[in-house]
């Protein structure tokens, strides 16, 4: 067998070459890596080359051509299979090493920055070498004492719980986006609003990884979820199949046809949700605690209210002025209405918030971020357990002109334990410990993790890499890490991308984002410099910020 990389362990090869392939075996069994034959593929075609000596030989191109049967014309730059697989292969050991109790297995990692495996032998605490016989006298004072202390402990503290069996294999499904037709005005805004809380209802079951693919087989998905949605007058019909891959087996199935009431709704889609985590439970053992209906709601707007809120989805992926008000408006009635509706509040207080983030329609006279501390105070008194009021809650505690990050650390922690594989709370999370509370390594980690999960992640997710790219001294790196925003309207991605041409001396590019945020109110030098100030971000990532404003300023005036 040949010496393994980042190890220094002296054991025969023998021993070596059993102990990887029993944890091999160990990783794929645990169910930590889904149910993929792909990823299960992928970590074996890398153990693999790593202990036959090949381990130099792992790149990109290779593993694109030998695991996922690419051919020669594979370009990286272009398609992102093996950077997204080995990410969530990354993702799977660290499930399967963060459950694992057996200390015989060795450590398979694939550090970052690179596709190549260290294979790390488990630890051997040394032998104590024997006590000279002068001390035997001690022994027979101390012994008694070494003895008697752990049986008092243990007759004193409380039974411990007992281990688990085995972990809980994490399923992924690729929740499809709803195939909607009928004659509602706001169709396509209610159909992307119950996409998107279907999404969140299974993501609160800790063994489902929800994930929103283009093809579910691209990425390896356990399970997809297709719905049809049809909305004509005062019915509303819908259906949903859960189907199994690669094999495409129907697992699940059920057809609705229900009044278009909030509570007919929201009935309906617990009962989806319940009957997907029910039968796929019973398929794959999940223990029965697990398998409970997770975070219902409690609140009952009517109709108009409801679809007010679930409207607000749709605006977060896609912000303009003209439904920032609109939204501001429909809310501000909805909880005047109804106001125990949690949510809704939530809501109404992040559109406060983007008055001045964001500058979106401020209203003369109103402190907005006061506003927006109560309103989101209120959601959180009334549904403390829901998505929305706690992401809101993280948002006010980092950017208020107060910042509390204890706060936003604690209801960080509440929202990874009740929606641990969600893409976009890991997205947020991770974004806002890493850029307002300087803790990169941590939130870079839990961004990666939100990508993984997403076969197209969206255009925000790829912020956070930006900007830590954007604080190292690789000048290519950084403009490599923009390529993926993509959203013309967003301020701080034309901000990225405007630094890191800047950096790379393309002043052509530099000008295209210069048009684009002047078309957000950012035209001049000062307004730019004012922008990131405004953020208040972590004090080492402004101070790089305004710095390298400074430097692409210059980098104009050459021109």
């Amino acid at each position: 067998m040949a010496e393994l990389h980042g190890t220094t362990d002296d054991r025969n090869e023998g021993d070596a070459s059993r102990g990887v392939d029993r944890t091999l075996s160990a990783v794929l069994a645990s169910g930590a890596l889904g149910h993929s034959e792909r990823r299960a593929k992928l970590l074996r075609y890398l153990v693999a080359r790593e202990t036959s000596g090949e381990g130099d030989k792992i790149k990109a191109y290779a593993i694109a051509l030998d695991v996922f049967g690419r051919d020669e014309t594979f370009d990286p730059n272009s398609d992102s299979i093996v950077r997204v697989e080995v990410g969530r292969l990354r993702d799977g050991l660290r499930i399967f090493y963060g459950e694992c109790t057996d200390p015989d297995l060795w450590t398979i990692d694939i550090p970052k920055g690179t596709y190549r495996p260290t294979l790390t032998p488990p630890r051997v605490e040394p032998v104590s070498p024997p006590q000279p016989a002068h001390l035997n006298r001690w022994a027979l004072i101390i012994l008694p004492i070494l003895v008697v202390l752990p049986l008092l402990y243990y007759a004193m503290r409380p039974a411990p719980a007992p281990e688990p069996t085995a972990p809980y294999p994490v399923l992924r499904i690729a929740v499809m986006p709803f195939e909607a037709a009928g004659d509602h005005p706001n169709l396509e805004k209610v159909a992307f609003g119950l996409y998107t809380e279907l999404s969140l209802d299974l993501s609160a079951y800790p063994w489902i990884a929800v994930v929103s693919p283009l093809d579910p087989n691209e990425i390896g998905a356990d399970y997809a979820l297709k719905s049809q949605l049809l909305w004509q007058g005062d019915n509303l019909q819908t259906n949903s199949q859960l189907i199994s891959l690669p094999e495409e087996r129907l697992v699940w199935s059920k057809s609705y046809s229900i009044p278009t009431t909030v509570e007919h709704i929201q009935d309906t889609q617990l009962q989806i949700t319940s009957g997907i985590a029910t039968s796929l439970g019973s398929e794959n053992s999940i223990s029965p605690d697990l398998i409970v209906a997770r975070n219902a709601r409690n609140s009952k707007p009517n109709l108009e209210g409801f679809l007010c809120f679930i409207s607000t989805y749709r605006y977060a992926v896609e912000p303009t002025r003209t439904e920032h008000l609109r939204l501001r408006n429909c809310l501000e009635d909805a909880v005047d209405a109804f106001p125990e509706f949690g949510e809704a509040w939530a809501a109404l207080g992040v559109l406060y918030m983007d008055e001045v983030r964001f500058g979106r329609n401020p209203r003369p006279g109103h402190d907005s971020w006061a506003e927006a501390r109560a309103a989101i105070d209120k959601s959180l008194e009334l549904a403390p357990l829901r998505n929305a009021p706690l992401m809101a809650g993280v948002v006010l505690s980092v950017q208020a002109p107060v910042q509390d990050l204890e706060r936003a650390r604690q209801l960080g922690r509440k929202l990874m334990e009740l929606f641990p594989r969600h893409p976009p709370t890991l997205a947020l999370i991770g974004s806002l410990i890493s850029e307002f509370d300087g803790r990169w390594p941590e939130g870079h980690d839990l961004v990666q993790q939100a990508i993984a999960l997403e076969n197209a992640p969206p255009s925000g997710f790829f912020i956070t890499p930006a900007f830590f790219a954007a604080l190292q001294e690789d000048d290519a790196a950084a403009l490599a890490a923009t390529a993926p925003l993509t959203t013309r309207t967003s301020e701080t991605e034309l901000l990225l991308k405007y630094l890191a041409a800047a950096r790379n001396g393309k002043t052509e590019m530099m000008a295209e984002q210069r048009v684009l945020l002047a078309q957000k109110d950012l035209s001049s030098d000062a307004d730019l410099v004012e922008f990131v100030k405004n953020r208040r971000f972590h004090e080492e990532l402004e101070a790089s910020l305004t710095s390298q404003l400074e430097a692409a300023f210059l980098v104009k005036a050459d021109e």
